[in-house]
């Protein structure tokens, strides 16, 4: 009985923690790279958009400390790999540091969950800092998509350059049990070898299965049947 109401008082105090969150930014500068260094030129001068999309969502943030708060006007930055809220005319970054946002969006004319998180292992240039999109969660394995906008240069006319916002992407796997993040090839036998390493039951799956790693729907279909 006194453990029962210990753990209510926790999450009471939990629950108290999260509406007393006071949401902090830093202006946003827009058209600089993810660290914040080598402003290009004016944002206005590009075509496009660094955000994921042009629409504003009312969502939630986890901090790095695992406080959680609701936050009003939500997007992320694609260009400087940065979650963003807007207040009135500004654009913000957080100022404390953020491990996931989570916005319910619109694609396609469908609703969509759209989560960004980080710290997860270091791969390539990627450090644990980096935010993914998060495809298919679970607990044991996670499909993440590595989605950034660039800054492509085109000649329109002589002497005459555009600047646009292009968007790239990648997709990783994520197995909780081994701790690594390992970026998914275009191959099927490429795949095979990729998972050498990690949990034998994603090998076990590759093998009996033969999922397409080129194919986003056939990967997120065999994340949710490991995590079954």
């Amino acid at each position: 009985m006194k453990n029962s109401w210990f753990l209510f008082l926790c999450l009471l105090f939990s629950a108290s923690l999260a509406g007393q969150v006071k949401i902090v930014g830093v202006q946003a500068v827009l058209a600089t790279d993810r660290d914040g260094r080598g402003m290009i030129m004016s944002a206005k001068e590009i075509q496009g958009s660094p955000y994921v999309g042009e629409n504003w969502y009312d969502g939630s943030v986890v901090y790095s400390n695992g406080i959680s708060a609701k936050v009003g006007m939500l997007n992320f930055d694609l260009y400087s790999n940065k979650p963003t809220f807007r207040e009135g005319d500004g654009f913000f970054h957080f100022r404390d540091p953020v491990r996931e946002i989570r916005y319910e969006a619109e694609l396609n004319g469908k609703p969509k969950t759209m989560i960004f998180r980080n710290e997860y292992p270091p791969v390539g240039n990627q450090d644990k800092t980096f935010y993914y999109r998060v495809e298919e969660d679970g607990p044991k394995f996670q499909l993440l998509q590595l989605l950034e906008k660039v800054v492509y240069q085109e000649m329109v006319t002589i002497a005459v350059y555009e600047k646009k916002f292009v968007q790239q992407e990648e997709w990783y796997l994520f197995d909780a049990a081994a701790g690594k993040l390992i970026k998914l090839p275009k191959s099927k036998k490429d795949l095979a070898q990729a998972v050498n390493g990690l949990s034998p039951e994603l090998a076990a799956y590759i093998k009996s299965k033969s999922p397409n790693p080129k194919d986003a729907e056939s990967m997120a279909a065999m994340v949710k049947a490991l995590n079954q």
